[in-house]
């Protein structure tokens, strides 16, 4: 692996750095100048609170969004406007319609992921959930609703499977990806229910591809899309013997992706995949026990994508 020695300078972030971390005792942020020689912690924020996401919006670099779940408030979603100073709940967080008295319905047990809309729709969110669920915030996060074209289609329950599908905490919908290029096309991914698109803002969905077309187990998908519109997915694997990372690529929209291409090589089990991507870059870290005990690995994907395909 290469290393920085002494004679080689930290490249300066072109302004100041912020991290935001969510943890099971609330949250924290961590600032550092351009120099990102010296950090300065703040928080914890909602001491005692399960934050599964908190988000600063790139549209104002000011607004952020939280997704937590409370002791007394249950699932919820925080709004700040002052970058993270202070916060007000949301007047309608994220929850399924009711439903008649003797049937069963779905009840949200966490918010677990958040993205901002598209530049065009300055004041738009949205909001992924376990169980899995899809809802849109069109006032800055403050009200939700839910986006009936995925949560009540009538092939849900298959896509989305059981309880048993899913993380030890539950299912999750999770990873939603606007289009940079278009506000109405939107990807998002399951835990064990695949990469879902929708070419109309969520109105409707198309039946999900098989991107790993794996012989073994596949699961905990990530996805990405660069600022080329160049989609990459990432997944959980077994088809080695052992868990490793593999990835596909789609040049045209989704419509075909690249064979697997297995892109973490390492000696031990590699999971739980995440992806993030550039304007002409992704990049993926994973959970690897190569060393012993359990590390964060990364890798900047090749431009060509993964593979070099």
């Amino acid at each position: 692996m290469k290393t920085h020695t002494p004679a080689q300078a930290l490249k300066p972030a072109a302004g100041p750095v912020v991290l935001l971390i969510g943890t099971r005792k609330g949250a924290f942020i961590v600032r550092a100048d351009r120099s990102r020689r010296t950090w300065k912690l703040s928080g914890p924020i909602f001491l005692g609170h399960i934050v599964h996401h908190l988000v600063l919006d790139p549209r104002d670099r000011r607004t952020m969004l939280m997704a937590a779940r409370t002791g007394h408030l249950g699932p919820t979603v925080f709004r700040s406007t002052d970058a993270g100073k202070t916060w007000q709940e949301a007047q309608a967080p994220p929850a399924f319609p009711k439903v008649p008295e003797g049937q069963k319905g779905q009840v949200v047990d966490h918010v677990f992921w958040l993205t901002p809309g598209h530049t065009s729709e300055p004041d738009a969110w949205y909001a992924d959930t376990s169980p899995k669920g899809l809802f849109r915030s069109e006032d800055g996060g403050n009200t939700w609703e839910s986006v009936k074209g995925f949560n009540e289609h009538p092939f849900r329950s298959q896509w989305t499977g059981g309880e048993q599908d899913g993380t030890p905490d539950g299912p999750k919908l999770h990873s939603i990806i606007v289009d940079p290029r278009d506000p109405m096309h939107l990807y998002f991914a399951m835990s064990g229910g695949g990469i879902h698109e929708s070419l109309d803002g969520g109105q409707t969905f198309a039946a999900p591809l098989n991107v790993s077309r794996t012989p073994g187990l596949a699961n905990a998908p990530a996805i990405a899309v660069d600022g080329r519109g160049r989609i990459t997915v990432a997944w959980q694997d077994d088809r080695t013997g052992t868990p490793q990372i593999f990835a596909a690529h789609s040049a045209d929209g989704g419509v075909t992706f690249s064979p697997p291409a297995q892109v973490a090589r390492t000696f031990g089990f590699a999971h739980l995949p995440a992806l993030a991507a550039s304007r002409d870059r992704t990049f993926l870290v994973w959970h690897d026990n190569s060393p012993g005990d359990f590390e964060i690995f990364f890798l900047a994907l090749p431009v060509t994508g993964p593979g070099g395909s």
